[in-house]
């Protein structure tokens, strides 16, 4: 990832982030942008580190990645509870994070993946997009996946694709 494509993505998903919580619930905090941006970037990171991890496993790590990322921030930010107050919550840590959280952030993670491929694939000089473009070749080679099928999944995507798996 490149440092251009770093502040594009905190960019992108520290504005993404606030947006949401603005329409949430009505208002934000500076340190949400930053924290946000970050987590995007990432999650984001994780098409990098384990190419072709489902869908669903890169929302469980982002969702795991916002919540010690919110633990983190609170010690920072949110000492006197201004920010966040998850208090009133049950199964809360310190009113700092919490597992009806946990769930929210499983949605808010799955859009940063999705933004993050977006980004991927439409911005200029952006890290290479082959990893977003062929998320699912594991689910395709898979030794269940009928071998015709498996050879048709792999000519569909070698248009879009360069890495191995696709070509």
């Amino acid at each position: 990832m490149t440092l251009r494509y770093f502040c594009l993505i905190v960019l992108a998903g520290g504005t993404v982030y606030v947006c949401i919580e603005l329409l949430w619930r009505g208002r934000s905090h500076w340190s949400m942008f930053l924290d946000s941006g970050l987590c995007a970037a990432l999650i984001g990171m994780l098409n990098e580190w384990v190419p072709g991890l489902p869908l669903s496993a890169q929302a469980l790590l982002g969702a795991c990645v916002i919540t010690g990322s919110e633990l983190v921030f609170s010690s920072l930010f949110n000492r006197s509870y201004a920010v966040w107050d998850y208090r009133g919550l049950p199964h809360n840590v310190r009113g700092q994070i919490c597992p009806q959280y946990f769930c929210a952030w499983l949605f808010i993670a799955l859009l940063a993946v999705l933004l993050d491929d977006g980004l991927r694939l439409l911005a200029p000089g952006g890290p290479s997009a082959a990893a977003s473009r062929c998320r699912s070749t594991a689910y395709s080679n898979s030794p269940n996946t009928p071998s015709r099928q498996r050879s048709v999944t792999r000519t569909a995507r070698s248009s879009l694709c360069s890495c191995a798996a696709c070509t």
